[in-house]
């Protein structure tokens, strides 16, 4: 097999006919020290892990890279959702390693919120957010269900996915987004809106205010 078959998919996979392949860049020690936290992680853990007798070391998008194949893979269905989540009909992918903590069969990308900390999924067991497999607690996954960017719901409350924090003191009943692109929303007593904390949304909050 030539290099030309090699398809790039997403940032840190591969493919052919055969596998669905892992992609680590080749890179020198300063320019991996000037790498991002996603790029570093990948490369930083995963360098040693990776090489086997299987690995390829291979010139893929002008790029010098080892892509190394991923056990039980399926090509045909491999789907990339975003920098953190991938999957196929056997596995779900989380941070580019396949986790058998996720059932494929229901797996659902949910949204990007942000790349690296608040990208959400979902199986039919859990709603999960990215950092670390965290799940979101108390979720009722089965009625889980993205509203827009900001916001989203389950059976029971309404979730913030900004702050990414339930906001339980907001009536689910009549609860409504005001707009597909802003985090205005409201119930039947309020109007509500996400507020940025000192580091983007992390340790941010949800203002309300009552209405005439």
């Amino acid at each position: 097999m030539t290099k030309s078959e090699y398809i790039q998919v997403g940032e840190f996979f591969a493919k052919d006919k055969k596998s669905v392949y892992r992609i680590t860049k080749l890179l020198s020690k300063k320019r991996l020290n000037e790498m991002d936290v996603l790029q570093s992680y990948v490369i930083g853990k995963d360098f040693k892990k990776g090489l086997n007798k299987n690995t390829k070391k291979i010139t893929l998008n002008n790029q010098l890279v080892l892509i190394t194949p991923i056990r039980n893979s399926d090509p045909d269905t491999f789907r990339c959702f975003s920098l953190r989540w991938a999957a196929d009909k056997n596995q779900v992918y989380h941070y580019a390693k396949p986790t058998k903590k996720i059932d494929p069969n229901s797996f659902e990308h949910l949204i990007t919120f942000d790349p690296i900390f608040n990208d959400l999924a979902k199986d039919k067991n859990f709603v999960y957010n990215i950092n670390v497999l965290r799940k979101v607690r108390n979720a009722d996954a089965e009625s889980f269900k993205i509203l827009n960017k900001y916001w989203a719901k389950d059976k029971n409350h309404i979730y913030c996915i900004a702050t990414q924090k339930w906001e339980r003191k907001i009536d689910a009943k009549t609860f409504s987004v005001l707009s597909l692109e802003t985090s205005e929303a409201e119930d039947k007593d309020y109007t509500y809106i996400a507020v940025k904390g000192v580091d983007w949304f992390y340790k941010g909050k949800v203002k309300r205010k009552r209405k005439k």
